[in-house]
């Protein structure tokens, strides 16, 4: 017991270490939460803070762009245009398929995700509405031609390798 408080003591004497900046080849720790419009898409909340390298490539290109520069502990709240993230909807990513191919009447409810293969090749689509006897899937992204919105907290930014003073 006595020493747990002489370690607490100590810690709390200690000095802060200087706060990081974010830059490129830092490791950055951070919590997020995505929204599209006001429907939270995305959170690190519940499973711990996100931890990647930047400049890396790890994250979105317009998330990366708008974390530059900020400092451990601070808040951000960025937009995130769609050509930065997951790029315009696409008008010819959109397919026609029989109604008949649907066996679950289920299936065809607008937004429902579906799976399945065109020309032997698997595709991820969304059902976007029915038109009588054809089914419009949505091949795009989800998240195509959507701002986003990150509400962000660097939690801690660790120097990159030889980015310190020399030894």
């Amino acid at each position: 017991m006595a020493w747990a408080l002489v370690l607490l003591l100590a810690g709390a004497c200690a000095p802060a270490r200087e706060s990081g900046t974010v830059r490129h080849g830092a490791v950055v720790k951070a919590h997020y939460t995505l929204l599209a419009g006001k429907k939270v898409l995305d959170t690190t909340a519940a499973r711990g803070p996100l931890i990647y390298a930047h400049g890396s490539g790890q994250i979105l290109a317009g998330l990366e762009r708008r974390l530059e520069g900020a400092k451990a502990g601070e808040k951000r709240t960025v937009r995130v245009p769609p050509k930065e993230a997951f790029g315009p909807e696409n008008p010819a990513a959109f397919i026609r398929v029989a109604r008949a191919s649907f066996t679950d009447p289920r299936q065809l409810a607008l937004g429902t995700p579906v799976q399945g293969e065109i020309h032997g090749r698997p595709f991820q689509a969304r059902v976007e509405r029915v038109e009588g006897e054809a089914v419009v899937l949505n091949l795009n992204h989800p998240l195509a031609g959507k701002t986003l919105r990150f509400e962000v907290q660097v939690v801690d930014v660790l120097s990159s390798p030889g980015s310190g003073p020399p030894p």
